[in-house]
């Protein structure tokens, strides 16, 4: 299992742990948890600038709600 919690403002700790306990109420269980991809930041930041070096990389203006 892996949590995808990019968007801070709306991930947070208890509702990780009520998503677990009701993933076990239906009996459902996982062989290991992965890093949040919070956890990996630095990885794809650096990513990101080495795109942005090669020209790879374009920006958007677009709104969240667009």
């Amino acid at each position: 299992m892996r949590f995808e919690d990019v968007d801070r403002e709306r991930c947070r700790d208890e509702f990780k742990l009520i998503i677990r306990k009701q993933l076990h109420a239906f009996g459902l269980g996982w062989d290991d948890e992965l890093p949040a991809q919070s956890a990996r930041r630095h990885e794809y930041d650096s990513l990101i600038s080495r795109w942005q070096a090669e020209g790879k990389v374009y920006g958007c203006s677009c709104t969240r709600r667009d």
